[in-house]
């Protein structure tokens, strides 16, 4: 695992985020670091990453670009590189604009950005009105960037992964633009029927991957089997299935 101290060192100061997460007891993992020697980030979690990105060996490795999405499984030079100039930092607030920060940090963009044109229409300095409407434009780039992103994985069939898309950015951007496009756009999505079926079954995975953490392998499979069966014409259907075969290849407990 030496080479992702080495990740971490070369990047962490260019905006990227190198974070190993494990459901491992914390023991097993404070003895890794102390072996190891790792700098980086390590979560525990008491959910099941490796399943929810269709992860099937460990350790698995995910490269996720600026715009969230997947964009590769190797930590290799050449595919970071070309991620950074992609990358969106949020510029820096002045410390007069501190509590606009803290409605940044909870995701409230639109009460964020109403203040900051306050703040950069009062009695400031021409450097704190060029960080605030720095913010204002980094705040309305991150709607824009959203959208396109839900829209992507539009096009490309990805129908339910889009309409979580949407709905975040609705959430996230309430009371702006940005949200209202983000409606219109799942409300057209979802008026057609194939697309909104793709979409339901989606969340019917999901919903079903959730509560198989909880339960027992034979009774995650019932319902793997369930979402298979009722929405075998969808990609959902489809992954349910190959969830379920996988399943049984495997001795229950």
């Amino acid at each position: 695992m030496g080479h992702l101290n080495q990740v971490w060192e070369k990047y962490t100061d260019k905006g990227v985020v190198l974070l190993a997460v494990t459901n491992e007891p914390r023991g097993l993992v404070d003895a890794f670091v102390a072996k190891n020697g790792a700098k980086y980030p390590i979560v525990i979690e008491s959910g099941d990453s490796l399943a929810n990105f269709d992860g099937s060996a460990f350790p698995t490795q995910f490269v996720i670009g600026p715009d969230g999405r997947i964009a590769g499984n190797t930590f290799a030079d050449g595919l970071i590189d070309s991620l950074l100039p992609k990358q969106r930092i949020s510029p820096k607030l002045p410390d007069k604009a501190a509590p606009v920060a803290k409605l940044l940090e909870k995701s409230k963009y639109a009460e964020a950005r109403k203040a900051l044109e306050t703040f950069a229409g009062g009695k400031v300095s021409v450097e704190e009105m060029e960080s605030a409407n720095a913010m204002i434009k980094w705040i309305d780039d991150g709607a824009a960037s959203a959208l396109a992103s839900a829209a992507a994985d539009e096009a490309a069939g990805n129908f339910g992964s889009a309409a979580e898309s949407y709905e975040e950015t609705a959430a996230d951007y309430a009371g702006l633009d940005g949200a209202a496009k983000a409606t219109d756009a799942l409300k057209a999505m979802l008026a057609d029927a194939t697309k909104k079926k793709e979409v339901d079954g989606w969340k019917a995975l999901v919903k079903a991957k959730a509560d198989a953490r909880e339960i027992s392998p034979k009774k995650a499979m019932a319902l793997f089997k369930s979402v298979a069966t009722k929405w075998k014409d969808t990609k959902a259907g489809a992954k349910a299935a190959a969830l379920l075969a996988e399943m049984e290849k495997k001795p229950n407990k």
